[in-house]
């Protein structure tokens, strides 16, 4: 009988060590096994054309599949013309195994790809769909967009490293800095010369002290809207490099 019941016990310890952890039926994460996280920032005022459109979603697709580790959270937010203080996120889950790496007894290949492929990628790629469609706007309040979501506690709070994928043309326009030359098309901006103006960078000074900015990287997906004067978005680059180069962020810039 003390044989039996060992058996018994060791045979349910096995199956709580082995069985998969009860995941949250909205963000699919794991209490206490989270590990980093992927913020995606849409900014919707760039008039991208179909083209970029679809390379905008293979980007994401591709940070999924190839840069994002198992249990990591994503975050995608898009933003307009308009800035509001705690405006909520697009989209929110953690990456789960999607089956292929499944093996042993307690592993169940057929429930982890049904987990993958019909209860995180469809809501991913539904938003997706939504976030291709550009939305006309005069003002680009990207700054004030970064530092919001990097002072949030949620973001703070999460254990790892950080990557912050920006997809846009990096034009802020707003009165904090504008990237543009003559008259301004956002209430509030300054007519002074946007290559002197240090607008941007005095707003990270002030804020930089409330972001999670520690193992932190920045990737940029850097739009190139058709008809735009070329110096602004070289304009863009340099603001954006000094900001990067203040909050000791490694940057990598590519093309949408």
């Amino acid at each position: 009988m003390l044989s039996v019941a060992v058996l018994v016990i060791g045979g349910f310890a096995l199956a709580h060590y082995f069985l998969p952890k009860p995941r949250d039926s909205e963000t699919l994460c794991i209490e206490g096994s989270e590990r980093g996280q992927t913020i995606v920032l849409v900014d919707k005022t760039d008039k991208w054309n179909p083209e970029q459109a679809d390379r905008l979603e293979g980007h994401i697709k591709n940070i999924l599949n190839q840069e994002m580790k198992q249990e990591e959270r994503l975050w995608v937010y898009a933003f307009g013309a308009t800035f509001k203080p705690g405006f909520k996120h697009n989209f929110t889950a953690c990456k789960p195994p999607d089956g292929r790496e499944c093996k042993g007894f307690f592993c169940n290949r057929k429930q982890l790809e049904d987990q993958y492929n019909k209860q995180f990628l469809p809501p991913l790629v539904a938003e997706v769909q939504t976030l291709k469609v550009p939305m006309k706007g005069d003002c680009s309040p990207i700054a004030e967009v970064m530092v919001e979501i990097m002072s949030r506690v949620e973001i703070k709070r999460q254990p790892g490293s950080t990557r912050i994928v920006f997809i846009s043309d990096m034009a802020q326009n707003s009165s904090i800095y504008t990237a543009f030359r003559g008259s301004p098309t956002c209430a509030g901006t300054s007519r002074g010369d946007p290559d002197r103006d240090t607008g941007l960078l005095d707003y990270f000074q002030r804020y930089k002290g409330e972001m999670r900015l520690s193992d932190t990287s920045v990737l940029i997906f850097q739009v190139n809207p058709d008809g735009r004067a070329p110096d602004v978005r070289t304009r863009a680059m340099a603001k954006w490099d000094e900001v990067f180069h203040q909050l000791r962020l490694p940057a990598k810039w590519e093309r949408l």
